[in-house]
């Protein structure tokens, strides 16, 4: 993430003093282009049946790794959003990173956490961990989106199902609260409330922070 912040200052500096039309920047630009696509084509993340998953020992260590891995691509590649056009960070961000390899990954985790039966989460307890898991997974992905592609409720079609897995997750949440698990659900609802506000929904943020004392953003 830091070098590709440091490489598209560096480009974004070169395009204040060099021309746009100069062949040699034209031809930097090709090559970093050339290195993004690449990097986005060697990110795969595995939709592998969770019962697979669980039958060896190392797989699930593995698939978060490639997970983090991809996630961190993500925001790398956003960070070259005021040098490249829209139209390639939506085919390489939105519809090959997020929606063919971490959206997946992401739909596990949080319908691992909706499982729970309502009433059930507590602090420290496997149900409380596989909550913990699928909000570290939407903040790694919804944190790495820009926050103005998501202003006056607009959202970006490929990313509307992680919308709405989030709005799903917020709604499964009240109802544990209404079962009596608050203590164990509110630190997870103060990240997942900020989530939703981020990608624009603020409304259900709001309603979120009325069930459990989340602070508006």
């Amino acid at each position: 993430m830091a070098q590709s912040k440091a490489v598209a200052a560096l480009v974004g500096d070169m395009l204040v003093y060099v021309p746009a039309e100069q062949e040699s920047l034209q031809i930097m630009l090709k090559q970093v282009t050339g290195a993004l696509e690449r990097a986005t084509a060697a990110a795969t993340v595995p939709a592998w049946p969770a019962a697979a998953v669980a039958a060896a020992g190392c797989a699930e260590g593995a698939l978060l790794l490639r997970f983090v891995r991809a996630a961190k691509l993500l925001r790398g590649l956003m960070a070259f959003r005021e040098l490249l056009g829209r139209p390639l960070l939506n085919r390489l961000g939105l519809q090959q990173l997020l929606g063919l390899q971490l959206l997946p990954y992401v739909r596990g985790a949080v319908g691992a956490a909706m499982a729970v039966a309502p009433g059930s989460y507590s602090s420290g307890s496997s149900s409380s961990s596989a909550l913990a898991v699928a909000v570290a997974c939407a903040e790694a992905v919804v944190l790495s989106l820009p926050k103005e592609w998501f202003l006056e409720g607009v959202c970006p079609n490929e990313a509307i199902p992680l919308r709405e897995l989030l709005t799903g997750l917020a709604q499964s949440l009240e109802v544990s609260m209404r079962g009596g698990a608050a203590a164990g659900v509110v630190p997870f609802a103060q990240r997942l409330g900020p989530l939703l506000a981020h990608m624009g929904v603020p409304d259900r943020a709001a309603r979120l922070g009325q069930a459990f004392g989340v602070r508006p953003v």
